[in-house]
């Protein structure tokens, strides 16, 4: 097969014959790769034949959805009542005091900035 484009040839060694009437080539517009869409001459069809599907054994499947179940029941055995969300985080009052450090006597503390913690 062979593509001309700009005054350049391209050669390409199929493995098959293709069909070279019904052959497109394009060209990205962002990329500029080129895509060659070349249909065989004599394709080979084939197809799979349907597999049957797989049935599962009745006993089976009921046991595993009484064992979900009772794990879904267990999870949340011990959860009652509504979360207080004001418990989740310590209040200011009840963190240790933080002890000040002398960092020398030419050292000047902005009262703007907070300490850090």
């Amino acid at each position: 097969m062979r593509v001309e484009a700009k005054k350049n040839t391209l050669q390409l060694l199929l493995p098959c014959e293709v069909l070279t009437d019904s052959s497109v080539a394009k060209r990205s517009q962002t990329t500029g790769h080129l895509l060659l869409t070349c249909p065989k001459l004599h394709p080979i069809v084939t197809s799979k034949a349907p597999q049957p599907a797989r049935q599962k054994p009745q006993a089976i499947s009921d046991a595993r959805k009484e064992l979900a179940d009772a794990r879904s029941a267990q999870k949340g055995a011990h959860l009652k009542g509504a979360v207080d969300v004001r418990s989740i985080i310590k209040k200011a009052d009840a963190l240790p005091e933080v002890e000040k450090v002398a960092l020398g006597p030419d050292f000047d503390d902005e009262e703007e900035v907070p300490p850090l913690q």
